[in-house]
């Protein structure tokens, strides 16, 4: 908690200074995060439901495209079957997606969108626990994997103009991670794991 809370201020500040430097607009998001894992050896990987919050900005280019960059903390990962044990492995990634954003401009105080762009994911926790008992593996697991993953950010909403100041919207995104997180030396017998993650968020502008 107490990193997240260090993070969420950190990306707060950098936002804010972007943000008014730039006439920008910022806000605050969150919501589920339902993800799974691509595994090599296939170990029977399932969905695993965590959470993203955090912070969200828009900076407009040209109408009707925005330039939107976000810095959230994501928790996502996999379940998975281990010597015939069913685990979970968990990951907090702080996620750090820059992305280009196109409004579908109308007259309705309701507006749908479309982005895409990279996301860029720093792993800062990586915990399992298994159905049996609920093991603390987070020393030993965050060996196992490395700290950096990178992946593709897409997907669409609505935004709602509530007010002159005040801009609700509803998004989801698709982030399929691109790199093998597992370190050469892992010794839990995978060879590969990419995460994948469906994100819905609501938020305000």
């Amino acid at each position: 908690m107490r990193r997240l809370i260090t993070f969420l201020a950190a990306a707060m500040l950098i936002t804010a200074q972007t943000a008014l430097a730039h006439n920008a607009a910022i806000g605050i998001e969150g919501g589920p995060n339902v993800s799974s894992a691509f595994v090599d050896p296939d170990v029977g990987s399932g969905f695993n439901t965590g959470l993203v919050l955090g912070l969200t900005g828009d900076l407009r280019l040209a109408e009707p495209w925005y330039l939107e960059i976000s810095a959230n903390w994501v928790t996502n990962g996999s379940e998975i079957e281990i010597g015939g044990q069913e685990a979970e492995i968990t990951f907090d990634y702080a996620e750090l997606p820059v992305r280009i954003k196109w409004l579908w401009l109308n007259d309705s105080p309701i507006v749908p969108f479309a982005f895409a762009g990279a996301s860029f994911g720093f792993v800062v926790d990586a915990t399992g626990d298994t159905d049996v008992a609920i093991v603390d593996f987070q020393e030993e697991l965050n060996d196992e994997f490395t700290n950096f993953d990178i992946g593709l950010d897409a997907g669409a909403g609505v935004n709602w103009d509530l007010t002159r100041h005040l801009r609700l919207f509803l998004r989801g995104r698709y982030t399929p991670w691109f790199l093998d997180i597992t370190e050469d030396t892992n010794v839990l017998g995978f060879e590969s794991w990419r995460n994948q993650d469906i994100k819905i968020s609501v938020g305000g502008l």
